[in-house]
C-alpha cells in the first residue's frame, strides 16, 4: 500500500479485513510521482515479504502468524482514486533472493 504521507505498508488481506505487517518510508518526494513498485514473496511458515520502490528495498517483513497466506493465490492491483494508472504489471516466479 502506498500511503499519501510518503509511507508504504505491507498488508495481509484475509476474510475481508487486513493486518498491517510493516510500515516504512517510501522514499518518494510525492505520492503522485511515477514510481516502480515491486513486491517479492518467498517461503512458507514463515512467509517473507520485501517491497522495493524504484529498485531500493524499503521494507522487509516476516509473517510467522498462523493466519499467514502460505498457499498459491491471485495477484492484482487496485486503487480507490480515479486517474491512477498502472503500467507493465508482471507476475513471475523466481528463486529465493
Amino acid at each position: 500500500m502506498l500511503l499519501p504521507e510518503g509511507r508504504i505498508q505491507l498488508r495481509r488481506y484475509r476474510g475481508g479485513s487486513f493486518t498491517v505487517l510493516g510500515e516504512a518510508s517510501s522514499g518518494q518526494a510525492s505520492p503522485w510521482d511515477a514510481a516502480t513498485l515491486s513486491l517479492s514473496v518467498w517461503g512458507s511458515e514463515p512467509v517473507r515479504l520485501s517491497s522495493t520502490v524504484d529498485g531500493e528495498v524499503r521494507l522487509s517483513v516476516t509473517d510467522a502468524d498462523p493466519a499467514a497466506l502460505t498457499g498459491e493465490g491471485l495477484a492484482g492491483l487496485i486503487t480507490p482514486i480515479a486517474g491512477v494508472w498502472f503500467d507493465d504489471f508482471q507476475v513471475r516466479a523466481v528463486g529465493e533472493p
